[in-house]
């Protein structure tokens, strides 16, 4: 029987941990977010018609600062939840260093659509590097 060739496997830079046990660095970003304080959470379930808020705290998670005047902008509502045009300017947000969260963005006054499904309100921070969302469910 041939024999096998020996081979090394060099570890990639930058990027991720190994699967099963093995460690690994973390990326960073430059400009990057997360949405924290979330209301509803994702899935939540109401009746049709049922009325609720939707607010959210964006955290700057990247390296860089944010300059002040960053619009916060509702970029879809599935099922028209929230009353309000897409393309509305919700927030302009402050002067966010690294580490730093936004005042509190709504709450806004939404309605489950009359239809059962699943539906999405989008949002986006000027710069389209950061894409805060509410998905919530209407059951019957």
């Amino acid at each position: 029987l041939p024999t096998a060739t020996p081979f090394t496997v060099a570890p990639s830079s930058g990027g991720g941990g190994g699967g099963g046990g093995g460690g690994g660095g973390t990326t960073t970003y430059e400009y990057s977010c997360d949405i924290i304080r979330q209301r509803p959470r994702d899935n939540t379930e109401y009746r049709r018609k049922h009325t609720f808020d939707v607010s959210f705290v964006v955290l700057n998670n990247g390296t860089a600062t944010w300059p002040a005047g960053k619009d916060v902008t509702l970029t879809q509502d599935l099922g028209g939840a929230l009353g309000i045009p897409v393309g509305t300017v919700v927030l302009q947000l402050p002067k966010m260093e690294p580490g730093d969260t936004s005042p509190v963005i709504g709450p806004f006054n939404a309605a489950a659509p009359d239809e059962a499904g699943f539906f999405v309100i989008n949002f986006k921070v000027e710069g389209g590097f950061c894409w805060p969302y509410v998905a919530f469910n209407v059951v019957r």
